[in-house]
């Protein structure tokens, strides 16, 4: 299972990227796909949804799966405007090209899918 847990760091999402970059020794980053999990561990549909998560990240193996803990990473959460959880943003080069609010399994693998093609 392919899912990095980012703790007691301050990051933005550009940080974000680059760090998933460097987890799996990324030097080209134009082509990589992150998807980022904002939870809580107060959050009884982010529960309901982690195990789901965690089969698409072993699914999906080119995508690298980030799982962000709102009360930890305060300012990454504003930096992602994160309203609701769980959201999942999925970045590009930095930059967030889609997400995913609530624990929608059947949105979630559709959106992963869409993205890798692109």
């Amino acid at each position: 299972m392919h899912i990095y847990f980012l703790k007691n760091v301050k990051l933005n999402r550009v940080e974000i990227y680059q760090t998933a970059a460097s987890l799996v020794g990324s030097k080209d980053l134009s082509g990589l796909q992150v998807v980022v999990d904002f939870t809580s561990s107060w959050c009884g549909p982010c529960r309901m949804i982690a195990p789901f998560f965690a089969e698409l990240a072993n699914k999906f193996t080119d995508a690298i799966f980030l799982r962000v803990d709102v009360n930890e990473l305060k300012r990454v959460a504003l930096d992602c405007a994160i309203e609701t959880l769980p959201t999942f943003i999925f970045l590009r080069q930095g930059n967030i090209v889609d997400r995913v609010v609530g624990a929608r399994k059947d949105l979630l693998p559709k959106k992963i899918e869409l993205h890798m093609r692109n």
